[in-house]
């Protein structure tokens, strides 16, 4: 697990949204290619992000991009976000928000308190107990 902003540990839902954003960002530039893409997280590494960090540094990410690509880079951030509201079977709708960033950290916000996980996780986890966002599990499933 890796520090989390502000030094301390970050707790498991934020690492693993986190994660999906990384995986969603490179889903969406893979589209424009090998070379773009390489091109892409070199520029990224030479601004000191790393791609387990472009959803802490998303504004940095979408600055980064503008910088390379101009106005072409909104296309590549609300693919990243459309990407990641899919994983979370959450509505996209940019018309709530000025900017990608924006958007994100309201969909960040609704993914924590809601405690969702992205569909990529949820296969992975044992379905032979049932639990509660409380934490309490099903009397069947013992």
């Amino acid at each position: 697990m890796s520090p989390g902003e502000d030094g301390k540990m970050r707790t498991p839902n934020v690492s693993i949204m986190y994660d999906t954003l990384a995986m969603c960002f490179n889903e969406a530039i893979e589209i424009l290619g090998a070379g773009i893409k390489d091109a892409i997280y070199y520029h990224l590494a030479r601004k000191h992000i790393q791609k387990l960090e472009i959803g802490a540094k998303f504004q940095e990410v979408e600055n980064t991009l503008a910088f390379l690509f101009g106005q072409g880079a909104k296309s590549v951030m609300v693919l990243t976000l459309e990407r990641l509201c899919e994983q979370y079977s959450l509505p996209l709708r940019l018309e709530y928000a000025n900017s990608p960033t924006e958007r994100l950290q309201q969909v960040k916000e609704r993914i924590l308190i809601d405690k969702l996980l992205p569909k990529h996780h949820r296969k992975r986890l044992d379905s032979d107990r049932y639990e509660d966002k409380l934490g309490n599990y099903a009397p069947w499933s013992d």
